[in-house]
């Protein structure tokens, strides 16, 4: 049997499976006694539990079988982690990360947002290769927010948005870089 389970999050797919966070019971205000990334296959839409966590993670991603996401520890220090469906493996891919809101991943690379009240990084990691995230952007926050668009990654390419413009009025630009490559 599956845990009885709620979530206000996104759910995401690679077409054959379905991956989301959710949370068992509250003891008060944003403190659920346990917090999972879920998952069903599209086939038997049979949900299962595919890691479990004190505190609710980042909407999780998935491609193939390799689910990656974020969470964090008692001092708020974010952490990148991916399971491997195949082997059951759970792995670490970054530690000591500002608060991540969100990590995707494709062809083998994880690639999320991290940020604190006055910069923003797009950070990167090879799943396949040993060695440490590599930063991609990082960015000062303006009065207005954040300045670098929640990272997406597919078919060998990274993208996110970029803003030039200190009040965020629509000065934008588009980022797009090959996965492995550190300069657009």
């Amino acid at each position: 049997s599956t845990p009885v389970y709620t979530s206000n999050h996104e759910s995401r797919t690679d077409g054959s499976l379905i991956v989301w966070n959710a949370h068992g019971q509250f003891t008060g205000l944003n403190d659920p006694t346990t917090a999972f990334v879920m998952g069903a296959r599209i086939h038997d839409r049979q949900p299962f539990v595919i890691a479990e966590m004190p505190r609710l993670p980042t909407p999780p991603d998935v491609d193939g079988d390799i689910v990656v996401w974020g969470e964090y520890d008692d001092a708020n220090s974010g952490t990148i982690r991916g399971k491997d469906l195949t082997t059951g493996d759970i792995v670490t891919i970054a530690t000591g990360e500002e608060t991540v809101d969100s990590v995707v991943v494709s062809d083998g690379w994880a690639v999320w947002r991290s940020h604190t009240l006055t910069s923003a990084s797009i950070r990167a990691r090879n799943l396949y290769e040993p060695g440490e995230p590599i930063t991609l952007a990082r960015a000062a926050a303006g009065p207005a927010g954040m300045p670098l668009g929640m990272p997406r990654v597919d078919d060998g390419w990274i993208a996110w948005t970029e803003s030039h413009d200190s009040e965020y009025t629509g000065y934008n630009r588009l980022v797009a870089l090959r996965t492995g490559e550190t300069e657009p």
